[in-house]
């Protein structure tokens, strides 16, 4: 049986670096290619080439590891995506990674800035968002580049994957004893059938390679 894991976002929280992590597991690989991210199941068009494409195009790479992941941070803003996803996959590992949501909304200001999208000061930025959402041109960006306040407001986007899938676990990264996860840590994604979690990385995590 092929088991799939999406990680679902947030944006500005941490998802690349553990999209390396996961992929540095022996027993999981990721979709490629990860740039830009495949947000298959933003797409009514895209999940309706079903399970097959989905694999031989995103993961025709892959060997005999246990988990082929995927890490699209639009999906946890898209209320349509589990529904897709389970239609597709079936059940799945959903695993959202969040964060201060202050600290986030600073960092996608400065992507916002760095890539040319924004052109505010932080402070009339954060000012104007709390007024009301600003137009966006969704021919550069999936996702708005303005969201700093409500994508932070994680409540919202996650009530439909929690809907969809059953949650089985919360880790708070930061409160772990110790910042080294073992490849052990891993097994509960390689076991459980259906596993949820969300993870608030403060400090860095390290993974052992391949």
């Amino acid at each position: 049986m092929i088991r799939h894991l999406l990680v679902i976002g947030a944006q500005r929280c941490g998802t690349t670096y553990l999209h390396t992590m996961l992929d540095s597991h022996e027993q999981i690989t990721m979709a490629r290619p990860a740039n830009p991210e495949p947000k298959v199941f933003c797409s009514d068009e895209a999940t309706g080439r079903g399970a097959e494409w989905y694999r031989e195009t995103y993961f025709a790479h892959a060997g005999d590891e246990l988990l082929l992941g995927e890490k699209s941070t639009s999906y946890l803003e898209d209320p349509n995506a589990p529904a897709r996803a389970k239609g597709m996959l079936g059940e799945i590992h959903v695993l959202a990674i969040l964060r201060d949501p202050v600290k986030r909304a600073i960092s996608n200001w400065r992507f916002s800035t760095d890539n040319g999208l924004e052109t505010r000061s932080l402070e009339t930025a954060l000012k104007e968002n709390l007024a009301g959402p600003r137009e966006w041109d969704p021919s550069r960006t999936s996702v708005s580049p303005f969201a700093y306040v409500e994508r932070g407001r994680y409540v919202d986007y996650l009530d439909p994957w929690m809907s969809t899938f059953r949650p089985v676990g919360r880790t708070p990264a930061a409160k772990e004893p110790s910042t080294r996860i073992r490849k052990k840590r891993a097994e509960p994604f390689l076991t459980r059938r259906t596993t949820w979690s969300c993870c608030q990385p403060e400090k860095r995590i390290r993974w052992p390679r391949k």
